[in-house]
């Protein structure tokens, strides 16, 4: 009966072992999944970097809106009869182009805003464009991979080529030769050649007007 008892005790005390090695092999590999789970659901410092920056633009963006922009444009970016149309679509770009030469904010209403020191500088110009572009989507900022807005790298080299778009798509409203045409509301595109300073595309930074090709000239629509 002895070697009989021995071997129930040892098979017990096999099968214990192998219950424990089990046991452990399920805990590590449960460990594994859920450190692996954590560190694909938990942001890397940069990204929680980059979400805390874009917030804060967001916030500054949406402080300068409703000071200088609400009465105008609405709550919702919907617009205001008889005083702003609607932003829903218009995008960073078009906020870029009016905010930074200066034709908004507009202090009064008028057929056409005219060229004009900007009020707010480039961050607030930004974070008010971040804001719009959030809420109301549309064409964006064309940039470089630093993030600065696209000037030098968005410059051809050529020119004939550059003449026959101009005439195709510009002249009609800037004309080739230099004078600017009046529409038939009142409005006054820029001269494609410098005489007065407010109205001339030639006194805009390349990177504004850039823009405006971006947005179909925003600045009269």
């Amino acid at each position: 009966m002895e070697p009989v008892k021995d071997t129930a005790a040892k098979n017990r005390a096999r099968r214990k072992f192998r219950r424990r090695v089990s046991a452990g092999l399920l805990l590590l590999i449960a460990l594994v999944v859920a450190g692996g789970l954590a560190s694909t659901f938990t942001p890397t410092p940069q990204v929680a970097v980059a979400d805390e920056d874009k917030s804060a633009l967001l916030r500054t963006g949406k402080q300068l809106y409703e000071t200088s922009c609400i009465t105008c444009h609405g709550a919702n970016l919907q617009g205001v009869p008889d005083r702003g149309p609607s932003l829903i679509g218009v995008g960073e770009a078009a906020v870029y182009f009016q905010v930074s030469t200066g034709r908004m904010p507009a202090m009064r209403n008028e057929a056409q805003a005219q060229r004009k020191d900007p009020i707010f500088d480039e961050e607030q110009t930004d974070a008010l464009g971040a804001y719009i572009q959030a809420n109301g989507g549309g064409p964006q900022v064309i940039r470089d991979r630093d993030g600065a807005v696209a000037q030098e790298s968005l410059r051809g080299n050529n020119i004939a080529r550059g003449g026959d778009l101009f005439r195709l798509n510009c002249a009609s409203c800037h004309n080739f030769t230099g004078p600017r045409w009046r529409t038939l509301v009142g409005q006054v595109r820029p001269r494609a050649r410098p005489r007065h300073r407010a109205a001339d595309l030639h006194r805009d930074a390349d990177r504004t007007a850039e823009h405006a090709q971006v947005l179909g000239s925003p600045a009269h629509r």
